[in-house]
Parts: structure tokens; C-alpha cells; sequence
């Protein structure tokens, strides 16, 4: 005679079935993200009701004391990835993490110019916990559905909007190969330095600037990780 299975097993391999070809279908697998990131994935596109802490807006005034806003976001506890333009000839650079922490002694501590690339190195004493954001390890690919985050100065608000990358790429005079790739995520002056984030709340790119002509753009995603590859200073991690 022979024996029967307990239903409840069929129903746990097909739950298991199910699961695995998710993960195999969308190349993540393994790849989970937690509670308070499907949150900021799920807020909604515009305005956040509240702020993610790895979010950073950076303030800098120039020599002639005017005053400009960009965004940026925490690779680790006390350094901060934004764009070049944001920085460029700046007098002084303050930061200001989600939780509402500023910080004023601010270095710029590497640039790139032409991948419009910055690096921002908090040096004040004490810098309260915050999250900070992962640089996807993923063969990237100029496909896919993307969320550009910043600050955008209409909303007086850190945003968050949804779209997807158009396939087509930009290169830059003296710089060989790709250097940026086309979204079509709303970037508005503020949001220049903002993440580019995919699905699991890692960075694919860093928003620096959009027009009518090539809509938003952002920095690629290899030249992205070759940048911070150069990077041998302290890392911030304290």
C-alpha cells in the first residue's frame, strides 16, 4: 500500500516553487529589502511624510554669499555622495541628514568634473545614527523602473518619483564611453546629486540635471562605481 503525502506538503513546495521563480525572474535572488524601505518605496510619489534618514540636503553659499540647495544621500556614517555642480566653488558647505542633524564642518574631498561627481566628508565630532544607502553590485543594464529622490524646492520637500530608464545613453566630450543615462523620473533643480534608486532601494545612478531635449539624467552606473573605486581617504565609517 502505498503512502499518501500530507496535502500540506504539496502546498509548501508550490509556495517555495512560486518564490524561487520570482527570484529568478527579476535576477535578485536573495535580495530582500526591509520594513522601513518598502516604506519609503510605498509613501507614494511626491512629498514624503516624513524623511528618510540617509537622505542628506546639502546647502552652499558661494563667494558672493548667495545661497544654493542640492541633495545627496549617506554611503557610510560620515560620508556623503553627491554631484560636483553642487559643490563647485562653494565658500561653504552645510549638510542636513532626514532626522534634521546639521553639519558644518563639511570637506569636499574628491570631484569629478566631468562625471559631474562629488564626495562629502562630515568632520564634526559627533553625527547621530542615520541609514545610509548601498551602491548596487548589479550588471547593470539602462532598463527598468527607477525613483529619483531629492529636494524639490516647488514642493519645499524632500520627493520621491517614479519612472523608468528610456535605453538611451550620453557621453561627454573628453570622457570616453557612457557617462550618463536617460530616466524618466521628474528631477527639478534641488534634486541634482539625489540617489537614483532601483527596487531594492540601491543606487543605480546619481541625478544631475534634466532639459526637454534628453530629460533627466544620471550618472551611469559603472563610471559611478569606477569613481568611488579612486576614493583611498577615510571612508567615514565612525
Amino acid at each position: 500500500m502505498k503512502e499518501r503525502l500530507n496535502p500540506f506538503c504539496y502546498i509548501l513546495a508550490a509556495v517555495i516553487l512560486v518564490f524561487a521563480i520570482a527570484s529568478t525572474v527579476n535576477g535578485q535572488e536573495g535580495k530582500a529589502i526591509d520594513c522601513y524601505d518598502q516604506t519609503v518605496l510605498r509613501a507614494g510619489e511626491g512629498s514624503y511624510g516624513f524623511v528618510p534618514s540617509w537622505f542628506v540636503m546639502v546647502k552652499v553659499r558661494d563667494r558672493h554669499s548667495a545661497t544654493f540647495y542640492g541633495s545627496g544621500a549617506f554611503l557610510t556614517n560620515r560620508l556623503v555622495l553627491t554631484c560636483n555642480h553642487n559643490v563647485e566653488g562653494a565658500a561653504n558647505v552645510l549638510v542636513k541628514n532626514g532626522t534634521g542633524d546639521q553639519f558644518f564642518k563639511v570637506k569636499v574631498v574628491q570631484v569629478s568634473p566631468k562625471l559631474d561627481l562629488a564626495l562629502l566628508l562630515i568632520e564634526d565630532e559627533e553625527v547621530p545614527y542615520h541609514r545610509t544607502l548601498q551602491i548596487s553590485g548589479e550588471n547593470f543594464t539602462p532598463k527598468g523602473r527607477v525613483h529619483a529622490v531629492g529636494y524639490d524646492p516647488g514642493e519645499d520637500a524632500i520627493c520621491r518619483y517614479e519612472g523608468t530608464l528610456t535605453g538611451k545613453s550620453y557621453g561627454r566630450p573628453g570622457f570616453p564611453g557612457v557617462v550618463s543615462h536617460g530616466h524618466s523620473a521628474k528631477v527639478v533643480q534641488g534634486m541634482s546629486g539625489g540617489p537614483l534608486l532601483d527596487d531594492y532601494l540601491e543606487i543605480v545612478g546619481v541625478n544631475t540635471h534634466s532639459s526637454p531635449h534628453t530629460k533627466s539624467l544620471a550618472t551611469n552606473l559603472t563610471r559611478l562605481q569606477w569613481f568611488l573605486d579612486q576614493y583611498k581617504g577615510d571612508k567615514g565609517e565612525k
